[in-house]
């Protein structure tokens, strides 16, 4: 039987925060699997794919400060 953490860790955004590290890929704080998000780093608006390799896992300030912006245009950049 899965522990109710490790069926979290198994969903898209638990995947996506694992791979990241646990971070956020724009300030750099930790993330737990409650507190995260999924931001499209290409916004879906703009034409990017609903792709892994367009997502990173984000904390809920920075993903609901970029928006639908470019990175460019907050002169943000992912920190892999």
């Amino acid at each position: 039987m899965l522990l109710l953490h490790e069926i979290r860790c198994l969903t898209y955004p638990g995947v996506l925060v694992h791979r990241d590290g646990r971070r956020c890929c724009y300030c750099f704080k930790q993330l737990g699997l409650t507190d995260a998000t999924v931001d499209h780093v290409l916004p879906v608006a703009a034409g990017g794919p609903n792709m892994p390799e367009n997502m990173h896992s984000s904390c809920s300030p920075c993903n609901s400060a970029k928006s639908c912006f470019w990175l460019g245009d907050l002169q943000w950049t992912v920190q892999d």
